[in-house]
């Protein structure tokens, strides 16, 4: 997903007497600072406004045309928004506008013979003298301040998206993993996220509502590629109607996303739901098993940074020799992570999980950079842990004895496990592929989360 940015440029209409191109100048870079963005993966409001102060003597008369470019802002709606000083003005130019702006700020001075740095700090005085929070940037366009931007940006975006979203929660705490519960009014409040809550039973009388054309076809869409092995045609039924089941729901609820309690109701007495918060996840909801609400919460928010699932799965081994992480799901994660070079199978769930069983996917992720995170609360307090990863493919005998058929990742750490061992305040973690651990940190100033960096 693209961050939206609306950026102003900021500059005076010069004295002819000096000569200066200031509003050329303007120009320039804000198509220069356009281009820059757009390529690092922004989308940028158009045409961008170039506001220059009208200048009598020494006194600003106007700032209507910073106040109209904010209001267009607003109105698109921007996750975030830059004034991009470009040349000298007084903060007159600012002043109406800058109260009015609905999104977080960057003031990003860019170096030029027009005086800029002059402007930008009087600016910035007025914006900090009132309180408002921004992120302040003197910097060259073709420098880091644009990297910076796009994180800063991408952390606004995850704050945003997460407004007035709705959350499929099913069922509710998995046997006795309490860190998994959370304060409804808590989401609403500090993240914007409403809850809405439903029983198993609705998921069960959905599942064996189900046509049996639909799950045929269904079906044959699932396994179409992929291995099965030793799955009875019952319990592949069951997976299916089940996952049927789940994604009419969360499309006629319209979730943003969805977790699942499963254990021990549904894989006891019906199948695991396994295969259908894979494939839900697949479909781009993202959903999470034992109604882990912390866990989808961290999914959701990396999910937003990246054009595929996030992997969900339980710390099944961490080396401190090695510095090696081994995450092994139960079954239930997304078919799109998996290695490329080796077909994805389906099995039957271990009997152990419950006699209901269920289809799970087999597979080993692919390989590449990635980053690992887990949301977590403490007393009220939220916390982020984050850190940088390299998902690596391991010899199927390294995957974890007994649950040898649940999905599995392998990520060698940069040096930290033992601190990951330290902070971990529960068994889930969470992998998307990329380095976004500049932009989930980002996202924790803007929502009130401790950033912890292994």
């Amino acid at each position: 997903m693209k961050p939206r940015i609306a950026m102003i440029a900021l500059t005076n209409q010069p004295d002819p007497s000096l000569g200066e191109p200031a509003i050329e100048v303007a120009e320039q870079l804000a198509a220069q600072a356009t281009e820059r963005l757009t390529a690092l993966g922004a989308e940028i409001m158009q045409p961008v406004p170039i506001c220059a102060a009208r200048l009598h003597n020494t006194h600003c008369v106007n700032g209507e045309d910073t106040r109209r470019a904010v209001a267009q802002a607003n109105a698109w709606p921007a996750d975030c928004v830059i004034f991009l000083e470009t040349g000298f003005h007084t903060p007159g130019l600012i002043i109406p506008a800058v109260r009015e702006i609905a999104a977080p700020l960057v003031v990003w001075a860019v170096p030029n013979d027009t005086w800029p740095l002059v402007g930008a700090t009087l600016d910035r005085g007025v914006i900090a003298d009132l309180g408002i929070k921004h992120l302040w940037l003197y910097d060259d366009i073709e420098g880091e301040a644009a990297v910076r931007v796009m994180d800063y940006a991408r952390g606004a975006m995850i704050a945003a998206r997460l407004r007035n979203t709705t959350y499929g929660y099913v069922g509710g705490r998995a046997y006795d993993m309490e860190n998994t519960i959370f304060d409804p009014a808590q989401l609403l409040e500090q993240f914007g996220v409403f809850t809405h809550h439903v029983d198993q039973l609705e998921l069960y009388l959905r599942a064996e509502a189900q046509q049996p054309q639909r799950v045929h076809e269904a079906t044959q869409q699932i396994v179409r590629g992929r291995q099965v092995i030793g799955v009875p045609d019952k319990v592949m039924e069951r997976s299916v109607r089940t996952y049927l089941a789940l994604h009419d729901m969360a499309l006629e609820y319209r979730w943003d996303f969805a977790a699942v309690k499963c254990q021990p109701e549904m894989i006891n007495n019906y199948c695991s739901v396994c295969i259908g918060v894979a494939q839900m996840n697949d479909d781009g909801i993202p959903t999470a098993c034992e109604c882990d609400t912390p866990g989808i919460l961290t999914s959701y928010m990396m999910s937003l940074l990246v054009d595929e699932p996030v992997y969900f799965g339980d710390t099944a081994l961490l080396d401190y020799r090695t510095q090696r992480l081994t995450l092994a799901n139960c079954g239930a994660m997304a078919m799109r992570l998996a290695r490329p070079d080796v077909p994805v199978r389906l099995t039957q769930q271990l009997e152990a999980m419950g006699p209901g069983r269920g289809v799970c996917t087999t597979y080993q992720c692919r390989a590449g950079h990635v980053t690992v995170a887990r949301l977590q609360r403490c007393r009220g307090q939220f916390s982020m842990l984050l850190t940088p990863g390299e998902a690596v493919n391991r010899p199927d005998s390294e995957r974890s004895a007994n649950r040898e058929i649940w999905p599995h990742a392998f990520i060698e750490l940069p040096g930290n496990a033992r601190a990951l061992a330290d902070h971990l305040l529960g068994n889930h973690l969470h992998m998307a592929y990329g380095d976004h651990v500049a932009a989930l940190t980002e996202a924790c100033n803007f929502l009130n989360i401790i950033p912890i960096h292994l």
